[in-house]
């Protein structure tokens, strides 16, 4: 009986540091960073050098984040604004493009956020705007029953679906809250280009 009260104690100890863990790394709760920290100035330095080319060094990735943030690529994780320019990627991690009347598409910001995104996305106006969304027919698009349909169309193929039609709405200003989209994909997120950049903020 003893045995079986501690093999239920071990085990209940262990399921919530293995719970803790996984929340810890998937929101960077305290103590990430300082695990992170050890483990890249020792275990990653004694236990688990990497081999790199001649000349090179793991301090390359700070040497270079001038250029990374200066021309933002699938380097980046989090959603960010960038002006919509011709063949622009529309994803942060997917080198998909739009194929279809992109000259509509120059006077956009574009917010670029995962292929597959879930949740909500909130962004900061700082003046009214008008958003823009390209949707794909297979998703579910019941979220945008208020959105009136633009006077053009877009063709953004990707392997799961491809996205079209695109809608728009007005929003004051203040914090508003996107949906990403799906279930099968996120849907592209376009501002129009009468704010400036500025004055558009995610939170």
């Amino acid at each position: 009986m003893k045995i079986g009260k501690k093999i239920l104690i071990y085990s209940l100890i262990s399921g919530f540091f293995f719970i803790w863990g996984g929340i810890t790394s998937y929101y960077k709760f305290f103590p990430y960073n300082v695990i992170k920290f050890l483990k890249d100035n020792t275990y990653d330095k004694i236990l688990n050098k990497e081999t790199f080319f001649e000349g090179v060094t793991r301090q390359s990735t700070h040497e270079f984040r001038k250029f990374y943030e200066k021309f933002p690529n699938i380097v980046r994780k989090k959603p960010f604004i960038v002006k919509y320019n011709t063949g622009t990627n529309i994803w942060l991690d997917r080198f998909y493009y739009n194929h279809e009347n992109d000259y509509k598409l120059l006077n956009f910001y574009l917010v670029k956020i995962s292929r597959h995104a879930k949740g909500n996305l909130s962004i900061k106006l700082m003046k009214d705007a008008e958003i823009y969304r390209a949707i794909c027919e297979i998703n579910d698009n019941h979220k945008y029953r208020d959105w009136d349909e633009a006077n053009f169309t877009v063709v953004i193929i990707g392997k799961s679906c491809v996205h079209n039609k695109v809608i728009k709405k007005k929003f004051k200003k203040g914090n508003i809250t996107l949906k990403a989209g799906g279930p099968i994909s996120s849907d592209p997120i376009f501002i129009l280009d009468n704010i400036d950049i500025k004055y558009i903020k995610l939170k």
